[in-house]
């Protein structure tokens, strides 16, 4: 059933599209969280919230401390991430693939990464429009005030 879902959101000309996409954005699949990066940069439009790229990252697990809690721990996604990755564009606004792996960096800022993942697997983060101008040091910023 999901495969058969997921081939009419790859196809993208179901007339029931945004509503299977809102039932992917329901799910903690990473295989789906891909295909609605595919779909929102093929519509130009948002589909993707931070709860599905939250849910595609994290588990939650009941506490063994407190009764009826959750722990949310970290999972690994580096060949999510890499995919990902393959599919940024120029790292703007508009750049979905972009914007879900800073997102992803994010959720692992605030919740901690698995230890078998590395923090930034593949590319230098300048790709991502992470850092916008140069970092000074003491040659550039020494070469700047003559």
């Amino acid at each position: 059933m999901r495969d058969y879902a997921y081939g009419l959101l790859k196809d993208g000309t179901s007339p029931k599209t945004a509503l299977l996409a809102n039932a992917v954005v329901e799910g903690d699949d990473p295989d789906g969280l891909l295909l609605l990066v595919e779909l929102e940069n093929k519509l130009q439009r948002p589909i993707i919230s931070w709860r599905t790229i939250r849910g595609a990252v994290t588990e939650h697990v009941p506490s063994e401390d407190w009764r009826g809690a959750f722990d949310v721990l970290p999972v690994a996604v580096t060949e999510l991430r890499r995919k990902l990755f393959s599919m940024t564009a120029d790292g703007g606004s508009r750049d979905s693939a972009a914007r879900v792996l800073r997102e992803i960096d994010r959720v692992r800022d605030e919740s901690g990464a698995p230890e078998d993942e590395p923090r930034i697997p593949i590319w230098p983060p300048e790709s991502l429009g992470l850092f916008l101008c140069p970092i000074p040091t003491w040659k550039t910023a020494a070469k700047s005030t003559t």
